[in-house]
C-alpha cells in the first residue's frame, strides 16, 4: 500500500509540474481555496493534481481512520456495500483500503463500493476489485438512492461534499432521500466535514437524518451536529507512520508562488494578490482538518 501511496503522491506531482509549464502561469491556482463559499473547478486536471498534493495526505489518514472506526464497531456479515456522494478520485475507497488491508483483507474481499461525482477525476484506482462501481453523473439525476446500481448499502458517505450543493441543489437531494425506498433495518450514514464550513456541513447532515427518521422510521441515538475532531493537533505520521510525504514536492509546493513561468520571467508578480493566493497550497500533513460525523441508525 505504501508503494501505491507513493506512485500516487508521484504522479500528481509530476502531472502538477507538466501542467505547469503547458498552462505558463499558476493564475488559475488563485481560485483553488474553499474560504468565501468557494468551490474549485474540479474539471480542470491542474485543479485535481493540486488538490491531490495539498490534501490528499490528511484525507486519506482520515478515510482511514473512519472506516478503522466502522469495522471495529460493525462485524458485517459477509461482503458490505457503501455508496460514496461525490466520490471524487476515491480518496474514502483509499481510506478503506487501507483500513481493510490492516485487518488482513482487502475491498476485492469484502466491498462493494459505488462511487458518484459530476466529475471523472483522474489518480482513480479500484485496487482490483471488480466490485468497485464508478458513475459520472449527478446523484440528483436518480429517483432512489438505495437502488443506485441495483445495491442496498450498509454504508452511505458524504466525502467532504454534503455542503458542495447549492441550496436548491440541497433541497432536490432531501425529497430524494424522502422518497427512497430504505428496506435495511440499520444503516451507517457518514459525513466527512469541512473545517471551514462545519456548521453547514453538520447542519445539512442533522437535516438528512431528521428525514430518515421521520419518513423511514430509522432511530438516531446520539447528537445530529455532534462530529469527531482532534483536540490535539499532531502530524500524521502518528497515526499512519508509513506515510511519507515527497520532500521534493513539499519544498516545491511551500514556495510555489515562486515558480510561475510569469514570475521567474518578469522577476515580479503580475497582480497584487499573486503571492497571498499562491503561498498557501503546501500540503496539510497534521490533524487539523480531521472531522467526520458516524451515524449508526437502526429501526
Amino acid at each position: 500500500m505504501k508503494s501505491m501511496i507513493d506512485s500516487v503522491m508521484a504522479g500528481a506531482f509530476n502531472d502538477f509540474r507538466a501542467s505547469l509549464q503547458e498552462k505558463g502561469a499558476l493564475c488559475s491556482l488563485k481560485d483553488f481555496r474553499f474560504n468565501e463559499m468557494m468551490i474549485p473547478d474540479y474539471s480542470d486536471d491542474f485543479i485535481q493534481e493540486a488538490y491531490l498534493l495539498r490534501y490528499f495526505p490528511a484525507y486519506l489518514v482520515e478515510y482511514y481512520g473512519i472506516y478503522k472506526e466502522l469495522l471495529k464497531a460493525h462485524q458485517f456479515e459477509g461482503p458490505f456495500k457503501v455508496l460514496s456522494i461525490g466520490c471524487g478520485c476515491g480518496l474514502d475507497y483509499y481510506g478503506l483500503e487501507l483500513a481493510l488491508r490492516e485487518k488482513g483483507s482487502s475491498c476485492q474481499d469484502k466491498v462493494f463500493y459505488t462511487g458518484i461525482d459530476k466529475i471523472d477525476w483522474i489518480y482513480r484506482d479500484n485496487f482490483g476489485n471488480d466490485d468497485f462501481e464508478f458513475f459520472q453523473g449527478d446523484i440528483l439525476d436518480f429517483e432512489d438512492i438505495s437502488k443506485i446500481n441495483d445495491n442496498e448499502f450498509d454504508v452511505i458517505i458524504f466525502p467532504k461534499s454534503i455542503g458542495e450543493f447549492e441550496d436548491n441543489e440541497f433541497k432536490k437531494l432531501k425529497d430524494i432521500f424522502k422518497r427512497s425506498q430504505f428496506s435495511k433495518k440499520s444503516l451507517l450514514i457518514v459525513s466527512s466535514v469541512r473545517k471551514q464550513h462545519s456548521a453547514i456541513d453538520t447542519n445539512r447532515m442533522a437535516s438528512v437524518l431528521r428525514i430518515l427518521e421521520n419518513d423511514h422510521g430509522y432511530s438516531c441515538p446520539k447528537a445530529k451536529t455532534e462530529y469527531t475532531y482532534y483536540k490535539k493537533v499532531v502530524g500524521l505520521r502518528t497515526y499512519f507512520y508509513d506515510f511519507v510525504y515527497p520532500q521534493e514536492a513539499y519544498d516545491y509546493l511551500s514556495a510555489l508562488h515562486e515558480k510561475c513561468p510569469k514570475y521567474i520571467s518578469n522577476s515580479k508578480y503580475c497582480e497584487d494578490d499573486c503571492k497571498g493566493n499562491l503561498n498557501n497550497k503546501r500540503p496539510i500533513l497534521n490533524t487539523g482538518h480531521i472531522r467526520y460525523q458516524i451515524f449508526d441508525l437502526t429501526r
